[in-house]
């Protein structure tokens, strides 16, 4: 259960004293679950989920003994803004990086440009409808449906509707450790 909890954490950049206060699990609580040395009570994950926006089965069940997941449309941790509609639709670790996979409508008149995610992050953007211009602020590029493109994260980086649509986009976000 340690990694289940760390791994929404880290990937979210939410602290063990903001998650605490979301929660109301004491920071000591926390800490002891992450290390493994606390066993808590089924309120104590319920909490965490509903603070970190997740299931319950993703913090107790360990990722290699979840025969599949599946998570239907509209599912996932909402993460909109005015710009953007945007669901985290699952976190994964890998070996040196978390990666979080999400499901974006890109709102036409409406641009973002998000900070960087930290060195050496990368997002892989796959369009599933409309255009939009992605990237590195200064580099974008235009995508059209069926495209995809990779390109640096650890930049100002820009994700904008262009046409008369909205734009669907599948993003893959690898943030290493």
């Amino acid at each position: 259960m340690a990694a289940n909890i760390r791994r929404p954490r880290d990937a979210r950049r939410v602290s063990l004293a903001e998650l605490a206060a979301r929660s109301g699990v004491a920071k000591s609580t926390l800490s002891q679950i992450e290390g493994a040395t606390s066993n808590p009570t089924l309120s104590t994950p319920v909490s965490l989920a509903g603070a970190l926006g997740a299931r319950l089965e993703d913090l107790t069940v360990a990722a290699e003994n979840r025969p599949a997941l599946v998570v239907r449309a509209g599912e996932g941790t909402d993460i909109s803004d005015p710009s953007v509609g945007a669901r985290i639709v699952d976190t994964f670790p890998l070996a040196h990086s978390t990666a979080e996979f999400h499901h974006l409508t890109l709102r036409v008149d409406r641009s973002e440009v998000s900070a960087s995610h930290g060195t050496g992050s990368l997002e892989h953007a796959s369009m599933l409808s409309g255009s939009a211009r992605v990237g590195p602020k200064d580099h974008e590029v235009v995508l059209h449906q069926g495209d995809y493109a990779s390109y640096r994260a650890d930049v100002p980086h820009t994700w904008e509707a262009v046409g008369e649509q909205d734009a669907e986009v599948w993003l893959l976000a690898v943030y290493p450790k």
